[in-house]
């Protein structure tokens, strides 16, 4: 279990009791450690943390403000490096984090290095894609992490994408399942989702579940987008409703 979790509520806790939970020194030292998060890896400005933290707020007051509080930051990564390892914000105002600490930086890392699905990889990756547990940083509403959000959805949708074209290579049907199911429930309108399990239905001859996810999946179709599904699944659903 991560100390740090950012998908779903964004909380620090003990790793073995994730009812023990530890209270970041001020409110703007909780938004300074997540801002810096979402940008882990990068050098950011003085006037960029400004911005979006304190926006409208130029004056020394609020210079100093921000100053006070990253000093509490620090001093609260170096009081618990018993959770959270030698993570440290340098004078340039970068983030480091070391691997285990923190649940959004640690999927971050994996899929942007896009590695490659095999019988090493593959436990790796449902590993990672089971971390997803909602938006990051969810009921904080962050405008500043939106655009991290968007490419991590769409990195999710594709390594479970990936992560069901293995298992189904590997004649692991169930496993394969699951990964498309999860796909939708992440993105309910994901063609490929639904289309890769109505084809997987129709090769393992499961007639109840094909008729129940074509039905699902028109209605959606039809309530979100007014359009049918392809014909050529329209079509085995009426040879199936009529066999």
């Amino acid at each position: 279990m991560y100390p740090i979790r950012c998908f779903g509520n964004y909380e620090i806790s003990q790793p073995q009791s994730t009812n023990i939970k530890f209270k970041l020194p001020t409110r703007l030292s909780k938004d300074l450690l997540a801002f810096l998060i979402v940008n882990l890896d990068r050098t950011v400005s003085r006037d960029e943390l400004m911005s979006c933290l304190l926006p409208k707020r130029t004056d020394a007051r609020a210079v100093n403000l921000l100053h006070v509080n990253l000093y509490k930051l620090r001093r609260f990564l170096e009081q618990n490096r018993h959770i959270l390892g030698d993570a440290a914000i340098n004078e340039c105002y970068r983030l480091r984090l070391p691997g285990g600490v923190c649940d959004l930086a640690d999927y971050t890392r994996f899929v942007r290095n896009q590695i490659k699905l095999s019988e090493k990889t593959i436990k790796e990756a449902e590993f990672y894609a089971a971390l997803w547990r909602g938006s990051c940083f969810a009921p904080e509403n962050y405008p500043w992490s939106d655009d991290l959000q968007t490419e991590l959805e769409v990195a999710q949708e594709n390594l479970l994408l990936r992560i069901a074209n293995y298992r189904w290579q590997q004649d692991e049907p169930r496993q394969s399942e699951a990964a498309l199911k999860s796909l939708i429930q992440l993105n309910p309108l994901s063609e490929d989702g639904h289309c890769n399990l109505l084809d997987q239905y129709l090769q393992r001859q499961e007639r109840r579940k094909y008729i129940r996810e074509f039905e699902e999946y028109q209605k959606i179709m039809r309530e979100e987008l007014d359009i049918n599904v392809d014909g050529h699944y329209q079509k085995a659903y009426q040879q199936l409703i009529y066999s």
